[in-house]
């Protein structure tokens, strides 16, 4: 009897016992946390509906639960399950302190993105590639990249932006433009000539972002036992990698047969064929790999990782500032005249892109302003861990910083909600190194996150950024149409996304 039950109604049983499972599932997890103030219902389903409709709204709730409990941690049901968010300086100084054996970066991460499902399980438990970036794609070893990127960006944005000495009409939502260009200056670093201009390689690498984000936002919804099948109905991911690792392939070879050559790694970014391509990501990648890892789908692996989280970060932070650039035409008229002037007096370097305050403080002050986050700086609980305030977080939750109500709280910046362009100029009497404003993080300026787990790519970011302003407001004047002006920003749970209905209008100035 139990058998002809089960053939006939196998489809509605198997229904209603995912409901039971993710009932029990969402109930436990509310549970151990019941000890922690909610913001919203805590009620299972209810906090899971207040979930996802929070997709939209993510930036507005963060901002009413800090207002309601200020310093104090507090627990919020986002779309991804529940999250305690913090906004105390003493505690994100805490946070950031944490050993990775208790409160884990890493984990966190593999969490939000499911990357034993989206990227592999290689990448999941070997992050061999942080390292890499974190010694590549440093302070230090950046003027090797400098003249290569910056060449890039001077022959990407004719292609990218008009031509001609009026202005374009009707330039909707230029972060199609910025991601281009960004893709096109990245990868003359990361993969060299000429793969970092091939078309194929490139839409790749764009629509990876979107690919991953999807496959993980629907196999969160799952239980752990699922997930491994649910990975089964989205191939794109995999489908990318198949495809970059044939592009990949003569990369390797190339390194294996120059090794051979030289009789020895290489031990110096300098050791190289006159005529082999500048690549030091994926060149360095390769020094440091296993033998297993030095498979070109290994090193696939690793540079659609890289891609992923280079393009599209940075190309919104730039869109973000290109936005603010239109807003007025004093903007652009006082940053040119100091590029300009820089790059009369000490050309083009990294070390003049340090001298260029105005142009570091518009950036910085874009970038507070547009984070691309409500909560940053995740930690998974791997260990039970209490706050010096007395809060208790048990394993197996996930804690991130409430970076937006940071940014914009009037306790850590004058009239927060504003944006002041020359917030962070220098003033005459400070005697700082010269630096790029941007990479220097702390407790109230949190968008490359904070501490020794901050974006290991973030100086090399910042310099591309900076490059890309330089030059855009060398050659171009911005603004909006006419009786238009910057549209709010958009929401998809606590990413911020620049408005997809921005108009702004470039114009090709004559006389460079």
């Amino acid at each position: 009897m139990i058998h002809e039950l089960l053939n006939d109604y196998r489809p509605e049983i198997l229904l209603a016992l995912g409901i039971v499972c993710f009932v029990l599932w969402k109930y436990s997890e509310t549970r151990k946390l019941q000890h922690i103030p909610t913001y919203g219902s805590q009620i299972p389903l209810l906090s899971h509906w207040n979930g996802f409709r929070s997709l939209g709204r993510a930036k507005d709730i963060l901002k009413d639960g800090c207002s309601v409990y200020k310093d104090q941690p507090f627990k919020v049901a986002l779309p991804d399950g529940w999250r305690v968010v913090i906004t105390n300086p003493e505690l994100v100084e805490e946070l950031r302190k944490a050993p990775e054996d208790t409160l884990s970066f890493d984990e966190a991460v593999n969490e939000s993105l499911q990357i034993a499902y989206t990227l592999g399980p290689s990448i999941a438990e070997n992050s061999y590639h942080i390292p890499v970036i974190r010694t590549v794609l440093n302070m230090k070893n950046l003027p090797s990249a400098f003249e290569e990127m910056n060449d890039e960006i001077i022959r990407a944005l004719p292609d990218a932006l008009p031509k001609h000495g009026r202005f374009a009409l009707d330039f909707r939502i230029p972060q199609h433009m910025t991601m281009d260009i960004v893709a096109r200056a990245s990868n003359r670093v990361f993969v060299g000539l000429p793969l970092c201009r091939n078309p194929e390689y490139l839409e790749i690498n764009k629509k990876f972002t979107l690919d991953v984000v999807a496959t993980a936002t629907v196999l969160k919804l799952f239980p752990e036992f699922m997930r491994p099948v649910v990975a089964l109905a989205f191939p794109n991911v995999e489908t990318s990698i198949r495809k970059v690792r044939g592009m990949v392939e003569p990369l390797v070879k190339e390194y294996n047969d120059h090794v051979q050559d030289l009789d020895t790694e290489f031990k110096d970014f300098d050791d190289r064929k006159p005529n082999q391509a500048f690549r030091i990501f994926a060149d360095r990648l390769l020094d440091v790999a296993s033998e297993e890892e030095s498979s070109p789908d290994n090193i696939s692996r690793r540079i659609l990782a890289l891609n992923f989280a280079a393009l599209h970060t940075t190309s919104s932070t730039f869109t973000h500032a290109l936005l603010h650039l239109a807003e007025n035409p004093t903007y652009v008229e006082e940053l040119r005249k100091e590029v300009e002037a820089v790059v009369h007096t000490s050309g083009w370097s990294l070390d003049s892109l340090k001298e260029m305050h105005k142009l570091g403080s518009f950036l910085a002050e874009s970038h507070r302003v547009n984070a691309i986050g409500a909560v940053m700086m995740d930690r998974w609980v791997k260990k039970p861990f209490f706050f010096s305030d007395g809060t208790y977080l048990p394993a197996g939750t996930l804690v991130g910083v409430g970076v937006h109500s940071v940014h914009h709280d009037d306790h850590n910046y004058d009239s927060a909600n504003e944006f002041n362009p020359w917030r962070f100029v220098p003033g005459a009497d400070e005697t700082t190194a010269p630096t790029i404003r941007m990479t220097k993080t702390s407790p109230t300026y949190l968008g490359f996150g904070h501490g020794k787990l901050a974006c290991p790519g973030r100086f090399f970011a910042a310099m591309e950024l900076h490059l890309m302003l330089a030059h855009v407001v060398l050659q171009y004047d911005v603004k909006y149409p006419d009786d238009e002006g910057r549209p709010e920003n958009l929401w998809f749970g606590v990413s911020c996304i620049p408005n997809r209905n921005a108009k702004i209008l470039l114009r090709k100035r004559e006389t460079v």
